[in-house]
C-alpha cells in the first residue's frame, strides 16, 4: 500500500495487489480520509500517530488485509476482491463506452431528461467511432507509462479529427461529445473504478464558437407572423403557432408541449421545466390564449408534442419568417478562439431559431418596463442571458 498524493502534500491510501502474474490496483477508502504523505509509515504500511484518525485509518487497514488474504485463499480473482473492497464492479474491457456511460447514468439518476439525452446522443457517436477503432474504456485514457500515454494521445486526437471529417460534427458539437466523454471517465475516477492509475491524458475540447450578437423580434414581427396566411394543420402552421406562443411566453422549444391548451380560460397554468425540473407559471395573456384554443380539441401535433431535436421546427420558422418578410439585416458577431469575429450581416429570418422566442420575450417585457427573471440558479434578469 502507497499514499498517491492529490493536492499538496497529503492524498488517499491506494492498494497494489498482485497475486499468480496479475495486478490491480484501487483506492482504499471507506474510512480512511486524506492523510499527509509524511504520516504514512511504508514499512510497517500504517498511518504514524496515535490520534483517533490514525486508528481509524490502521483498523481499516487490518480489515482490509484480512479480506484480501481470505478472498485469496477461497480463489477469488483479482477483480473479485477489488470489488469487495471498493464496493464497486470491476469494469470489463470488452463492453466498452456504453458500459461506462451506462455505469455513470444509473448512479447519476439527478440528471435532468434533456441531459441525459445529450449523454445519449454524444454515446452513439462514439460508439459508432469504436466499430471503426478499438473499444474505449477506462485503460483507453489510463496511461501509466510514456509508451501508453503517446498512444492514449493517439486515440483522442484520432477521435476528434474523425468526429470532425468523419461524423460530421462542427467544432461545438464535437466539444460537447468531448466534454461528456470527459466527464464520464472522470467520475469513474472519482468512485474509485480506475484504482491507482491517473487519467492524465488530457481530453482536450476545441474551442466552441460562441454566438454574441443574437436577434430579437419586434412586436410587429410576431404580429406579421401571426396574422400570415398558412394551410392549416400542416407541420409550417403548428411551428408557427408553437413559436408564436413561445414569444409570449419565453417558454423553451422541450416545454412548448407541456402546456395544456384545455386550459386556456385559466388566468395561468404552472408547468415543469424539462431541462431544470423547476416549475414556470405561464401566464394567459390574450395572445398565449389565441393560440391555446387552437388545440383545445386536439391536442399537440406530434411535430411540437414527440420531436425532441428543433432542427427540423426551426427551418420551417424560418421559412415562416421569410414568408412574412422578416428580411432585415441584422449582426453577426461570434466569439471564436478567444476573440470577437464580426461576420457579414445576415437577413432576421435565416437565424431565427427557436431560441429567438425566448429572447423576444424578454425584449419586449423589458421595453415594457417589466423585469423577468428567468434563471434557475440566481436572480438574474433575462436580459442578462442570451
Amino acid at each position: 500500500m502507497f499514499v498517491r498524493k492529490s493536492g499538496g502534500q497529503s492524498g488517499f491510501i491506494r492498494c497494489s495487489l498482485t497475486f499468480k502474474g496479475e495486478r490491480v490496483r484501487f483506492a482504499v477508502g471507506n474510512g480512511c480520509s486524506r492523510i499527509p504523505e509524511n504520516e504514512w509509515d511504508s514499512k510497517t504500511q500504517q498511518r504514524r500517530g496515535s490520534g483517533l484518525e490514525a486508528l481509524e485509518t490502521n483498523d481499516r487497514l487490518r480489515s482490509v488485509r484480512m479480506l484480501i488474504t481470505q478472498s485469496i485463499e477461497e480463489g477469488k480473482d483479482l477483480d473479485t476482491i477489488r470489488a469487495m473492497v471498493t464496493g464497486t464492479e470491476a469494469i470489463r474491457k470488452s463492453k466498452g463506452i456504453k458500459a461506462l456511460y451506462d455505469r455513470f447514468q444509473k448512479a447519476r439518476q439527478d440528471l435532468a431528461p434533456a441531459t441525459v439525452k445529450a449523454f445519449n446522443v454524444s454515446l452513439r457517436a462514439l460508439e459508432a467511432y469504436e466499430k471503426q477503432t478499438e473499444p474505449l474504456t477506462l485503460n483507453t485514457f489510463q496511461a501509466d507509462s510514456p509508451t501508453a500515454r503517446t498512444h492514449a494521445r493517439a486515440i483522442v486526437k484520432d477521435l476528434t479529427n474523425w468526429l470532425v471529417n468523419e461524423y460530421g460534427y462542427n467544432d461545438n458539437t464535437t466539444t460537447k461529445a468531448l466534454r461528456h466523454l470527459q466527464t464520464v471517465v472522470r467520475w469513474h475516477v472519482s468512485e474509485g473504478h480506475s484504482g491507482a492509475i491517473p487519467i492524465n491524458v488530457p481530453i482536450e475540447k476545441r474551442e466552441p464558437i460562441v454566438a454574441r450578437e443574437m436577434p430579437a423580434l419586434t412586436k410587429e414581427d410576431v404580429e406579421a407572423l401571426w396574422n400570415l396566411d398558412l394551410p392549416p394543420n400542416q407541420n409550417l402552421w403548428h411551428s408557427r403557432n408553437g413559436f408564436v406562443l413561445a414569444c409570449h411566453t419565453g417558454l423553451r422549444y422541450s416545454d412548448w408541449a407541456k402546456v395544456d391548451p384545455t386550459k386556456w380560460q385559466e388566468a395561468y397554468q404552472l408547468i415543469s421545466q424539462q431541462k431544470t425540473g423547476e416549475s414556470t407559471r405561464v401566464l394567459h395573456t390574450e395572445e398565449v390564449r389565441a393560440v391555446l384554443r387552437l388545440y383545445e380539441a386536439t391536442g399537440w401535433p406530434p411535430c411540437i408534442a414527440k420531436i425532441t431535436n428543433s432542427a427540423k421546427v426551426n427551418e420551417l420558422i424560418k421559412t415562416a419568417s421569410r414568408m412574412a418578410k422578416l428580411t432585415r439585416k441584422v449582426p453577426n458577431v461570434v466569439r471564436k478562439n478567444g476573440r470577437d469575429v464580426i461576420g457579414p450581416e445576415h437577413e432576421l429570418c435565416d437565424v431565427v431559431t427557436t431560441h429567438t422566442a425566448r429572447r423576444t420575450f424578454v425584449t419586449i417585457r423589458q421595453n415594457e418596463g417589466i423585469q423577468t427573471m428567468t434563471s434557475w440558479n440566481e436572480q438574474d434578469t433575462h436580459q442578462k442571458r442570451r
